[in-house]
């Protein structure tokens, strides 16, 4: 096996509204055993046979693969494409980030919109309104609430004013919180589940509803009648 990792250049990047920059490595994986070329974007940077597999596994916006076939050079030519696709979206999800934090939240509107996700999610999911209309927060999810909302508060780096303190509060959940299991849960698990798997599946759901502003009125319409009904 054979792998080139590149780290992002400089305009390649995600721009948190707090000063925090996100760059990835690109990376260019082939091996004798043939498959052609995989190119892919990731935040795990390879050294090794396991972390090229883990990388492989957690690829972003970027992933593509380039046969050893005739076509080859059109693929090569097209990942200027692909490139500039990425190129787009590290800027629109700067953007989406930046608007979370031009958006104060109070807790209580904290507390409405994490459990509207989870309402938000159960409907997507197939559940009948209705019945989501009558339905009460499973203790759970009632707690996966309050973590949630705390972390935005009071987690490293909030200060639980603005709906991006919201975002970091579920994404330390599902990172390192109680979103990953109890303290029985082995950490190897836990960074499985944070990087791979239910728990990075929450993340990006998570952020996909905070950035619908059509979702979010639909969950905490939900997340409404769900918390009157105790």
């Amino acid at each position: 096996r054979f792998y080139v990792s590149v780290q992002m250049d400089e305009s390649l990047k995600v721009v948190c509204p707090r000063g925090f920059e996100i760059r990835d490595y690109l990376t260019f994986h082939t091996s004798h055993a043939g498959g052609g070329c995989t190119v892919y974007d990731s935040l795990i940077k390879p050294v090794c046979a396991n972390t090229v597999d883990a990388g492989m596994a957690d690829a972003g916006l970027i992933d593509m693969n380039i046969r050893h076939t005739k076509n080859a050079e059109v693929e090569i030519v097209n990942m200027e494409r692909t490139l500039a696709d990425f190129f787009a979206a590290a800027e629109k999800f700067s953007e989406g980030l930046g608007g979370l934090e031009a958006e104060d939240m109070s807790t209580s509107a904290m507390e409405r919109a994490a459990a509207g996700y989870f309402l938000e999610g159960a409907l997507r999911n197939g559940a009948d309104p209705e019945k989501l209309k009558a339905a009460k927060m499973t203790t759970r999810s009632l707690n996966a609430v309050a973590e949630i909302v705390r972390l935005a508060k009071d987690g490293e780096g909030n200060d639980g004013r603005t709906a991006y303190d919201l975002y970091n509060g579920a994404t330390d959940y599902w990172s390192n919180g109680a979103g990953v299991g109890s303290d029985k849960v082995g950490i190897a698990k836990k960074v499985f589940r944070s990087r791979f798997g239910s728990a990075a599946d929450h993340k990006r759901a998570f952020t996909g509803y905070l950035f619908s502003a059509e979702r979010r009125e639909i969950g905490e319409k939900l997340a409404d009648a769900a918390l009157r009904n105790g």
